[in-house]
């Protein structure tokens, strides 16, 4: 339950104290598990990209697509090697999803559902910059 009331937030946006409680209750039931991931933007921008949400302005930047099929991402808990060391690591595998007939479809190629936006990859992106390689310990979402 929220404790602190904040009527500032953005659409979506979590109160702390819920981020805080939240973050705590995953990181003391799994304690061997990454605690968060850094995503970096340009990663975002790319999926964003590969699902047509974002499309060249020919200058050499972006600009935002209405794309009414494309409805969100949808992220998977994954292990595989780090891209440096080889060493397993957990992973975060996002993809973009579209609502068909109120089925939110995955946009990867393999799928048994055909994609409906044109894939120029494989439509699945490796968000794999896990916590705690790359954790700051002095969030107050960082709990020991």
């Amino acid at each position: 339950m929220t404790t602190n009331s904040d009527s500032k937030l953005p659409k979506n946006g979590v109160p702390i104290d819920d981020a805080e409680n939240w973050t705590k209750a995953w990181q003391t039931k799994y304690p061997s598990h990454s605690k968060a991931f850094l995503i970096p933007n340009t990663d975002l921008l790319s999926l964003l990209e590969e699902i047509g949400v974002l499309v060249s302005d020919g200058k050499g930047g972006l600009v935002v697509h209405s794309n009414p099929a494309v409805y969100g991402i949808r992220a998977y808990m994954a292990i595989g090697p780090d891209r440096i060391t080889g060493e397993e690591e957990e992973k975060l595998v996002m993809v973009g999803t579209v609502d068909v007939k109120g089925e939110f479809q995955d946009q990867v190629k393999n799928s048994k559902d055909e994609p409906q936006v044109p894939l120029s990859g494989s439509g699945a992106f490796d968000f794999g910059r896990p916590c705690p390689k790359t954790c700051n310990v002095n969030s107050s979402l960082y709990h020991n």
